[in-house]
């Protein structure tokens, strides 16, 4: 798994998946001259955990204009993708996102529409989503 998937590819018990559920860690964010800056910690959790963590994301990129986003990664050990992005939809292009090539060199697309990841990850649906085009405009 190490060859293949890297830092990212990793096999857990359905113990260590109830303590990841129980150590839930929602993102975080601060403010500093109009520029938001938001910590992405890695997910592994429940679907409504799932929910809420996009929500958060979600809230604080649109409940203003910002100057600049800056999106860190650092730290973030991978986990579910659904939730991640669906956070920071209002900055994710709609279609495809990137492609799966298996070890039988069969590829899948991984895509994107409102919120919602397709063929990865967690289907996060938070309704309507404001684009950062949208935002800027208002």
């Amino acid at each position: 798994m190490k060859i293949k998937g890297g830092n990212h590819a990793s096999l857990i018990t359905p113990s260590e998946v109830r303590k990841e559920v129980s150590q839930y860690k929602a993102p975080t964010s601060s403010v500093k001259n109009n520029i938001l800056y938001v910590h992405l910690q890695e997910f592994n959790g429940s679907s409504s955990q799932g929910k809420r963590y996009a929500s958060t994301l979600y809230h604080k990129l649109t409940s203003k204009t910002y100057k600049g986003i800056i999106i860190d990664l650092k730290n973030n050990l991978g986990g579910d993708i659904g939730p991640m992005l669906a956070g920071i939809s209002p900055v994710v292009p709609n279609g495809k996102l990137f492609e799966i090539v298996s070890a039988l060199n069969k590829s899948m697309s991984v895509t994107f529409q409102g919120s919602v990841t397709n063929n990865m990850g967690t289907k996060i649906d938070l309704g309507k989503i404001k684009k950062l085009q949208e935002l800027l405009l208002q």
